[in-house]
């Protein structure tokens, strides 16, 4: 597999991880709404209050899962880079020059 496919793999694989966390947790508030519950976004837990739902307040999804969105891109910007940057030194090492000259 040549390196500029196996950096945007794993760009796409990035991309596939979070979408994949994204709609797991939407199902699971989903569900939770459909039954009548109040989904709570700060404990991310359903209320099923019998004396009807309680009101909590809505936190999107980048706020409360801005530390995995965060080393998800980091982890798969540096890959990605790091294939892409021996790619540069693989062609420097054929033609007798470096980076750093």
């Amino acid at each position: 597999m040549n390196r500029k496919c196996l950096a945007a793999t794993t760009i796409i694989l990035a991309g596939a991880v979070v979408t994949a966390d994204y709609v797991m947790e939407f199902l699971r508030i989903d569900a939770c709404l459909d039954h009548g519950g109040a989904f709570n976004y700060v404990t991310m837990e359903c209320s099923t209050d019998p004396n009807g739902p309680p009101t909590f307040p809505f936190v999107s999804y980048p706020f409360r899962n801005r530390a995995f969105l965060a080393i998800v891109g980091a982890v798969a910007f540096l890959f990605a880079a790091a294939v892409l940057r021996g790619d540069r030194r693989i062609a420097a090492a054929g033609s007798g020059t470096t980076d750093d000259e």
